[in-house]
Order: C-alpha cells, then sequence, then structure tokens
C-alpha cells in the first residue's frame, strides 16, 4: 500500500520560496520521521517557524530564549536544531558562557541528541573559568556513547595528567569517569583499570582519595564481581594516606568481609596498631569492622573487638565515645536483651548502591533561562511553567476581537499605500463615469454654476423670433455642450478633493452618500480643534505681552521662563512633551526627581527564626554590601609588596568586602599597583601560586603596561576556607618574579548576618561552654556609640543587632569557609567585657583577640 503524503498547508504570510524551501526539507526527512511527528495547530506551527530564523542571532539572550521556547513547545524532532546556535554562542564572555552551559547541561539530561557529534566544543580551554569547566566536565560525560568513547576518555586521562590543572578540576573529572562507568556497563572494566592506576601510582593524596572513594561506588554495584579490586585495595592501604580515602577501603572490608573471610581479620589486626594515630573517620570504620566480625567470627575476633573498645573510652573525639559506649551495652551486658537478638539487623543490614547522578540534576525542576534555575534554589517570584491543559482549547480563543471602534481607529490610522490605492479607485470610478453617463450628467450640469453663461444666452434667443432661433440652433447647441461639459469636470474635481479629505475617516466599502457625510463631520470637528489651539496661543501670547510690560527691562530671564508655562496649555504633539502634562517627568529627562525614595534591597534573614521588633535591621542594607554602612576610604590597607623589595612595584591590598563572582566562599581583594620607578613596566601580572589545601585563587587580568609614576588598581577572589593562612603567589614583571603572601584578618573570614536581638539571644543561648570566648579589656563606655561601632565594623564584616541594653553592643556574622556556614557572634559591654560565639571556636577566639587589641591602642 501506497502511504499518502500529507498536504503541507501554506501559511497566509509565506512565499513561494518558503515553500519551496520547506517541501525541499521534507523530501530529506525519512517517512518514519513524517508519520511520527505530531500534527501542530496552526497557530503552535506558526510560532515555531516564526522564531526559528532568530536562532541566528548574534545576541545569546535571543538564542537561549529560542532554544527554551524549542524545548518546552516543539517536537522531539525539531527541537534538535537548537543545539548548533547554542553551542555557537558559547564563544562568548565568561559571564555569558556560564549561563549558557547551565542551561545545556540541564538540556543534555533529557535531550542528548541535540548536540551529537559536538563534544569537542566542550574540551577544556586553558582560559575557561572554574565553573565552566565543571559543567563542562558534566555535559561531556552525558554525551558519551559508542562512537565518541574513546575521544572523551583519552580527553579525561589527558585532564588528570595536567598537574598545572586545580585539585578541583582533576576531582571532578575524576567523578565524570565514575559517572560514564556507572552508565555505560561496557566501559565499566577500562575506567575501573585506570582508576586503579591512578591509584597505585599518583603521589596526589587527593586525587587518590577522590578515586578510592568513585571505586567504592563502583564496586557496590557489583561487589561479587569486584573480589579481586578489594584485595588490591587492601594491599595499597598502607601506602594510602588521605583520610577519606583509608575510610573508604576499611568499609568495604567491613561490608563484604563474607567475601574475604580470611583477609578482614588479618586487616583488622594491623588496623589496631595504628587506631590512636588514625583520623575520626578512620577510627569509626575501624570499630564498625571490629563489630562486624565480632558477630560474624566471635571466636577469633572477640579480643581485638573489646581492644578496640576501651581504647575508644578514652578518645578525645566524643562520637567515637557515645559509638564504643552503645555497642559495649548492646553486646556485652544483658541491659538491653531485645537489641541483643536483633543486633545483627542492626550492625549488619545491607547498604543500598549509590546513584550516579548529575550535579545538574537539582536544576532541573526550575524553568530554563530563569534565575532560580542559574542559582539552583527558589529565588522570590519565580512563577512555574503551568502543565499543558487536559482538553485542546478551541483555536478562535486565539482569534483576534474587531469592534467597530477599532475598526474606525484602523481606518482613521490607514497607511499612505491604502490612501494612494483609494485615490486611484476614485479616479477611476469618475473616469468610467465621464465616459458612460455624459449624457445624463450633460441635463444635470444645466442647473450649475457653470452653465449660467449657456442658460443666459438661451433664454435671450428664447425671446427672439422662432425663425431667428431655428437658424442659430445649431450653434447654440454645440457651444451648449462645450460648456457642459467643462462645468462637469469642475464638479469631479470638487467631488474628488472631498473624497481625499474624508478617505481618512470612511470605510472603503461606504457609499458616497456617507462618504460626503463623514468628510464633513471630520473637517468641522479638525477646523474646531485648531480654532480652540489657536485661541489658546493667542492667550498665552496675551498673558507674555502683559507680563513683558509689567515687569522691569532687566529681568529678561522671567519672559524666559514662563514661556514654556505657556507651550504647556497647548495640546500634546508628541511623547517628548508628555513631561509637561500633570507633572510627569519627560521621557528624556535624565535628572532625578524631587520625589524619588531611595531603593531598599530585601533582606535575606537567618532562615528558622523570623526576625521581629528589628526596625533598624529591616532598614538596614544586605548582602556584602556592609562595607556601604562605613565609608570606603576607612577600609584598612596592608602592604603586601614594597617598592624596596618588589624592583620598585609597591604593592598594596584591601579586602573590599564585595561579593564575588567566583562563589559565596571568596573574597574580593583589590590590589593597587604602584610604578614608584621612572621607567615603564611591563606584563604584571600573578605567577605561580602555592597554595594550601582547600584554597582557590582567581587571578587579574595581565596588566600590560604600568606607566611610570602611576598606580593601577586590580582585584583577585581568594578562597581561604574559613582558617587564618596565608595565601602564597608571585607578583611577575618584565623586570623580576617576586613572592608575596596575603594574610586575612579573622573578621574578613566572615559574612554579614541581619539578626533581630531575640534571634540573637536565642542563638547565644546553643553557643556556650567550649563554644564561647570571653575576654576583659578596659571600660569603653567613654567613647561615643558611632565610634564603638565603626572600630567593631572595620575589623569585622559583620552586621550591627539594634540591641535595647544600653551599653551594649551587639553583632552578627556568618563563616565564610566549610559547608556548615557557622554562625559568629560578638557582643561589647562598654564595662569591659568581649564575649565571641561560634561553633568555628578558633575563628571566633582570633576575631575576639583582635577586636581586644584594637580596642587597647
Amino acid at each position: 500500500k501506497k502511504k499518502k503524503k500529507k498536504k503541507k498547508k501554506k501559511a497566509f504570510y509565506s512565499d513561494d520560496e518558503s515553500s519551496k524551501s520547506s517541501s525541499s526539507s521534507e523530501s530529506e526527512s525519512s517517512s518514519e520521521d513524517e508519520d511520527e511527528e505530531p500534527e501542530l495547530d496552526p497557530d503552535h506551527a506558526m510560532l515555531l517557524s516564526s522564531t526559528l530564523p532568530l536562532l541566528r542571532s548574534r545576541n545569546a539572550g535571543v538564542v537561549m530564549s529560542v532554544a527554551t521556547l524549542f524545548h518546552y513547545l516543539a517536537p522531539r524532532a525539531q527541537v534538535a536544531k537548537v543545539g548548533k546556535s547554542l553551542v555557537r554562542v558559547l564563544k562568548n564572555n565568561r559571564e555569558t558562557q556560564y549561563l549558557v552551559l547551565k542551561n545545556i547541561a540541564t538540556l543534555v539530561l533529557s535531550r542528548p541528541e541535540m548536540f551529537d557529534g559536538s563534544a569537542k566544543e566542550f574540551f577544556l580551554r586553558a582560559h575557561d573559568s572554574t565553573a565552566s569547566a565543571l559543567l563542562k566536565l558534566e555535559v561531556l560525560s552525558q554525551l558519551v556513547n559508542e562512537s565518541n568513547s574513546q575521544l572523551i576518555m583519552r580527553e579525561f586521562n589527558a585532564y588528570i595528567k595536567d598537574t598545572s590543572r586545580d585539585t578541583v578540576l582533576i576531582a571532578a573529572t575524576i567523578q565524570a569517569i565514575g559517572r560514564v562507568a556507572a552508565w555505560h556497563p561496557s566501559l565499566t572494566d577500562t575506567c575501573l583499570r585506570g582508576l586503579m592506576t591512578l591509584i597505585s601510582n599518583s603521589k596526589n593524596e587527593q586525587m587518590v582519595a577522590e578515586s578510592v572513594v568513585v571505586v567504592r561506588a563502583l564496586v557496590q554495584q557489583a561487589p561479587e564481581q569486584r573480589v579481586r579490586i578489594i584485595k588490591q585495595l587492601i594491599k595499597r592501604l598502607e601506602n594510602i594516606k588521605a583520610a577519606p580515602a583509608r575510610a573508604s577501603v576499611i568499609w568495604m572490608v567491613g561490608a563484604y568481609h563474607n567475601l574475604i573471610p580470611q583477609v578482614a581479620p588479618d586487616v583488622l589486626r594491623e588496623l589496631l596498631k595504628v587506631f590512636k594515630t588514625e583520623s575520626t573517620q578512620v577510627k569509626l570504620q575501624i570499630l564498625n569492622l571490629s563489630c562486624r566480625l565480632f558477630l560474624t567470627e566471635p571466636d577469633t575476633c572477640t579480643p581485638m573487638f573489646v581492644y578496640v573498645l576501651d581504647m575508644s573510652r578514652y578518645d578525645t573525639d566524643f562520637d567515637i565515645r557515645d559509638r564504643a559506649r552503645m555497642m559495649r551495652t548492646i553486646l556485652l551486658t544483658d541491659k538491653c536483651d531485645k537489641l541483643k537478638e536483633k543486633a545483627s539487623q542492626i550492625f549488619l543490614g545491607e547498604r543500598k548502591a549509590p546513584e550516579f547522578y548529575a550535579p545538574s540534576r537539582d536544576s532541573e525542576s526550575f524553568s530554563l533561562n530563569s534565575l532560580s534555575h542559574a542559582v539552583s534554589h527558589h529565588v522570590a517570584g519565580y512563577i512555574e511553567i503551568p502543565d499543558f491543559p487536559e482538553d485542546v482549547p478551541d483555536g478562535s480563543i486565539r482569534d483576534p476581537i474587531i469592534s467597530s471602534s477599532s475598526e474606525r481607529s484602523d481606518n482613521k490610522t490607514s497607511s499612505k499605500k491604502d490612501e494612494k490605492r483609494m485615490k486611484r479607485e476614485v479616479s477611476d470610478f469618475y473616469k468610467e463615469s465621464d465616459s458612460s453617463g455624459s449624457e445624463d450628467d450633460s441635463s444635470d450640469s444645466s442647473d450649475g454654476k457653470g452653465s449660467s453663461d449657456s442658460d443666459s444666452d438661451s433664454d435671450s434667443s428664447s425671446s427672439s423670433d422662432d425663425s431667428d432661433s431655428s437658424k442659430g440652433s445649431s450653434s447654440d447647441s454645440d457651444d451648449s455642450a462645450r460648456e457642459k461639459k467643462a462645468s462637469q469636470k469642475k464638479k469631479a474635481s470638487a467631488k474628488k478633493a472631498k473624497q481625499e479629505e474624508s478617505s481618512s475617516d470612511t470605510d472603503s466599502d461606504s457609499d458616497d452618500s456617507d462618504s460626503d457625510s463623514d468628510s464633513d463631520s471630520s473637517t468641522e470637528r479638525r477646523k474646531k480643534k485648531q480654532e480652540e489651539a489657536k485661541k489658546k496661543a493667542k492667550a498665552a501670547e496675551q498673558k507674555a505681552a502683559a507680563a513683558k510690560k509689567d515687569a522691569p527691562p532687566p529681568s529678561k530671564n522671567k519672559s524666559k521662563e514662563e514661556k514654556p508655562k505657556a507651550k504647556a496649555q497647548e495640546p500634546v504633539a508628541s511623547l517628548i512633551d508628555l513631561g509637561d502634562q500633570q507633572g510627569v517627568s519627560s521621557l528624556l529627562d535624565t535628572s532625578t526627581p524631587s520625589s524619588a525614595k531611595p531603593l531598599t534591597l530585601q533582606v535575606e534573614t537567618s532562615g528558622g527564626i523570623s526576625p521581629q521588633g528589628s526596625k533598624q535591621a529591616a532598614a538596614t542594607p544586605t548582602g556584602k554590601a556592609a562595607a556601604s554602612m562605613l565609608d570606603k576610604d576607612k577600609l584598612l590597607v596592608h602592604n603586601l609588596l614594597h617598592f624596596a623589595n618588589g624592583g620598585g612595584l609597591n604593592v598594596e591590598y584591601c579586602f573590599t568586602r564585595e561579593e564575588s563572582m567566583y562563589g559565596v566562599g571568596m573574597n574580593t581583594v583589590k590590589l593597587s599597583l604602584h610604578n614608584t620607578t621612572n621607567v615603564l613596566m611591563q606584563n604584571v601580572r600573578i605567577g605561580d601560586k602555592r597554595l594550601e589545601a582547600g584554597m582557590e585563587l582567581e587571578p587579574f587580568s595581565d596588566v600590560a603596561l604600568l606607566p611610570a609614576s602611576s598606580t593601577n588598581s586590580v582585584k583577585i577572589h581568594i578562597n581561604f576556607g574559613g582558617k587564618m593562612r596565608s595565601a602564597k603567589f608571585d607578583l611577575v614583571t618584565d623586570k623580576g618574579t617576586y613572592p608575596v603572601a596575603l594574610t586575612p584578618s579573622a573578621g574578613e573570614l566572615v559574612n554579614p548576618l541581619l539578626l533581630s536581638e531575640p534571634e540573637f539571644d536565642e542563638l547565644a543561648k546553643g553557643l556556650r561552654g567550649m563554644h564561647e570566648c570571653k575576654l576583659t579589656l578596659p571600660p569603653v563606655d567613654d567613647k561615643p556609640a558611632e565610634e564603638i561601632r565603626e572600630k567593631v565594623l572595620l575589623l569585622c564584616n559583620m552586621y550591627p543587632v539594634d540591641s535595647q541594653t544600653e551599653g551594649i553592643y551587639k553583632f552578627a556574622g556568618r563563616d565564610l569557609g566549610g559547608e556548615a556556614k557557622n554562625v559568629v557572634l560578638v557582643a561589647l559591654d562598654v564595662q569591659g567585657t568581649l564575649v565571641g560565639r561560634s561553633e568555628s571556636t578558633l575563628l571566633s577566639r582570633q576575631i575576639v583577640k583582635e577586636l581586644k587589641d584594637a580596642f587597647l591602642k
């Protein structure tokens, strides 16, 4: 049976070329795709076809909007057209590239076919930011298939071997390899061999730790088939120094001890020798391993289990002490008989294998190309896209509603082409009437003005004799015919002029009588408006003239000032003049209105506790804008490189307390580069970075030229990891390389936190004992309140809390480092007490110490 080809409806705006191109594209597509492609509503198809050319735009925002439209509304076969356009706009600045990659990472989760053949476009470049590189690695792991698997795996291997890359990117590459191994079973063995080689040969502890964690997750997928890998990891346990890696290996020994019954007890025996020197997470896994072996092999492992419990009893970590006390009570005493009977279910329960998923999975619930999607959490004002209706709505609801008033307004605003067309039609109409009905018009035109002379002649001739009239009848009739034709032409021209005036106010299908009446009414209205405008203008001129006469001669400026007032009374002719009506500012007026109020930012509070009764806190700016409460010139400036040690380059730094574009945990530091010499300096940049684990540094762009005796300000972004440690790096110029160390103060390692006094007091109650640091200092009650607040805010990036108690000043912040984001609270009593509270004990102690030194000075 022959398949019937569907006829494609031609849209009303399409031309022959578009129809030819569409027919050729349909012929190239396969018949199967034509059958599977759903039939679209004409309006729906028109929307998609009209927005498709916008994919060629050079504006990344336009391309991203069209891609969002096709993702939600287009059939799956048409969405593939968007992929190449998105790849094209990736070659843009860092900010745009990140946002496009964020959307691509979500698109590739459900539509990987959009980017088939574009894997090379997502390879890492040297100038890529860390955030963009992480998204590229995620996209590459999603695009792996049978055709490009070898290419992408070689690229991952190159990233791991490149020691110059950031450790964060190397760790993300290892995680991407793990996802590829989990999603593609045919590549699992290859990935495991590569990770085991990395564990045995690499000297980077962080790489080894990340590799072991990934291997453990892969072993959990099929432990019976990968016993050999567990034994290899046990052999390398002595060489593995990273705590997370050692904990993962010990966990595998305890979880799968039944697969290696002869090896597990010996591993426990070796680990007991170094139990006291291990980290907390390794000790917990040793404790769990001994418990599992005690339950399965009580004859051989009971002494080792008791030894571990005795060692844990006196450990400094309370988690280990509590775990050991619980195990001893359940397993070695008779106090909990019911729990002892179910001990195997409690301690030997199987754990479900972890699921590998893309990091962008959390953003998939938000709409593409939205702020909530970019930041991966719900933002105020976000509106979700509603679901499709169950019943297809009638297409007539999208038809425009045309009323009589709108028709008249449309006719009034007709284009020049329509006016010309109407003129031609009117002229043609009168030409036809001249040729067809000349006899009727001649009889009618005898009553007109143009035939007055012929009538007088005819009357005079009729008063003469009959003989005379008969003789001159032929000549008189010829003259009268000519005169009648002339009068007819004059009448036609007059009617034509009236038709032109009334054509903009009447419909094209109206009768001649209607057009005459409408033209008369429109001309009358226009004349009335013109007369009113002239009257108003004359009145304004008379007032201005009277003012000139009454005013003294030197005051010429007054008359100039009164002219705009007179003009304001005239009818408005353009949008620019709207600014003079009823106090509304002009569209082109760039001056600030007198009634303008300063914008207030929305305050993000501490979350669990709702701020109540804090009037001052509600008016305080938010975010990292605590620096705006102070004069920026008063922020502390420190010397980073003296000109005597920097070859004439003097560098000073200052923490600006601005929001960093590279992450919440980053500090923005302004560097002032001053060339103290009389010679031009070139190519000033940051060289080698010698950072400790957990630290990050985003350098400034290279300064090509630094003229003599000039200063240039640049910004760098540093993540100190929440600890008081120096960021060591090299400053390089054409004169040489100079090592520097940038050390932050403890007060710059916090973010301001907005709290009311009840919230502050409630949080302070839970931070006592070891989380509290109290110091004494001389009384400062003689100093004004503003000076005390300013001194604290200069040293600490915190918010002042509105305190109702006189003589007590309270400040709140949040730790920048780590995942916990612990709260840091500072309370100052003018009588000589300074208290700091936080779970980050070292940080709060250092802040209080620095504040005490500042007040002692």
